[in-house]
């Protein structure tokens, strides 16, 4: 495992860990993601199908109201065959052992099909025009296939144990409802990306974001590229924020909010990116110093191919 710099090292605090708790998550492989968390979300069209493996060989309990579930039971575990409601909206899937030793829930996010967008409209909501997929690389760069809508009443939803529904949606001022478009990878990677930095000696609850997803409207009004990851559904732009100030916090703890927070943020992103071949890694990642605007944060994506800056 290839350490991070010397000068970062002195800074790392030890952490004594919080207790265990006595309900374990149920590991699950879906779309070809293996989740180990008490709380995950796919992304599915009205009636869609999709096989989730829940990976464990205890005697299971599934509670879904108003889905069709369906259970095949194998030697090293089953498979839960789940058709998705046909209207759009948010419905738990609760999964449970039998010993009650272990538990997880799997949200169905029911999307609104990008059918619906009409001149660039969704329900009143300005998304603007998707791109045509990108020459020579349309399999990265496909138009999504719908929308999540989100309420006030729905926004502070848990994706996953550590990050909202909220976080993830566009700065543009808008009244609700307001559509995005969410990557279960993206997920993962942030999931991934938060355990690491915790697991070098920092406390961190959940990250600060500059920019989840943006609608092709106001990416092209702030100017960004018009292939920019964010309006696929699969980037966040990210620091560390625990104080709360909106800016990346004094990682370095040097007493001063700079660029070398920045750095040393991007140095533990690389290092998992290095060191961790298993697992859902940015396949791009990119830096970005402080400014009038921002104290800085870091990129990350899962676009499919490498890209670094």
């Amino acid at each position: 495992m290839r350490p991070l710099p010397s000068r970062y090292l002195v800074i790392l605090i030890l952490l004594t860990p919080a207790s265990a708790s006595a309900i374990a998550p149920i590991p699950i492989t879906a779309r070809g993601l293996e989740v180990d968390l008490a709380i995950f979300s796919l992304f599915l069209t009205p009636e869609e199908e999709i096989t989730i493996a829940v990976n464990t060989e205890q005697s299971m309990r599934v509670e879904a109201p108003g889905m069709s579930i369906q259970q095949v039971r194998q030697q090293t575990g089953q498979l839960l065959q789940v058709r998705a409601p046909a209207a759009p909206g948010i419905y738990p899937m609760h999964l449970s052992s039998e010993s009650g030793a272990a538990a997880s829930q799997i949200n169905i996010i029911v999307l609104t099909p990008f059918a619906n967008l009409r001149d660039g409209m969704l329900n009143g909501y300005r998304v603007g025009e998707y791109p045509q997929p990108r020459q020579g690389k349309a399999t990265y760069y496909a138009q999504p296939t719908g929308f999540i809508e989100v309420t006030e009443a729905n926004m502070a939803t848990q994706l996953t144990p550590h990050f909202t529904l909220a976080q993830f949606l566009c700065k543009q001022e808008a009244g609700f409802p307001k559509y995005l478009v969410l990557r279960e990878n993206l997920l993962v990677l942030l999931e991934d990306v938060l355990q690491h930095v915790n697991s070098q000696g920092f406390s961190v609850a959940t990250f600060g974001f500059i920019s989840g997803y943006r609608t092709p409207w106001y990416n092209r009004k702030i100017g960004n590229v018009t292939y920019s990851r964010h309006i696929y559904g699969d980037a966040a732009d990210i620091y560390i924020d625990q104080d709360l100030n909106g800016r990346m916090d004094d990682l370095n703890l040097d007493g001063a909010y700079d660029g070398k927070d920045m750095e040393l943020f991007f140095a533990l992103v690389e290092q998992l990116r290095d060191n961790s071949p298993g697992s859902v890694l940015p396949s791009g990642i990119g830096r970005y110093k402080p400014n009038r605007r921002h104290g800085g944060f870091i990129h990350v994506d899962t676009r499919g191919y490498p890209a670094r800056w």
